[in-house]
């Protein structure tokens, strides 16, 4: 019997929100095709909480979790806001 990966099947993965005490998880989820997929759409995710000003500044210490359905943590992104650049 050939694992998902072996056979190229979407895999779920699911993007949780921590700070240590507080967390927020993500119960829909992605599907895509590798761990790489889901790091991909993670950071996606990050910028356009930036882009769309979801980030308040108050998000120092808080970690965007990778998951795999099982639960188990498989990568950690700093969720960090981007510092405007001004030219002076």
């Amino acid at each position: 019997m050939h694992s998902l990966r072996e056979v190229g099947l979407p895999q779920h993965f699911f993007f949780d929100l921590t700070n240590g005490p507080s967390t927020i998880r993500d119960e829909k989820g992605v599907w895509v095709s590798d761990l790489a997929g889901a790091i991909d759409d993670a950071q996606a995710v990050i910028e356009e909480m930036r882009d769309s000003d979801e980030l308040s500044g108050d998000e120092e210490g808080w970690l965007l979790i990778i998951r795999n359905k099982a639960g188990d943590a498989l990568m950690t992104l700093p969720i960090i806001p981007r510092v405007p650049v001004t030219v002076s």
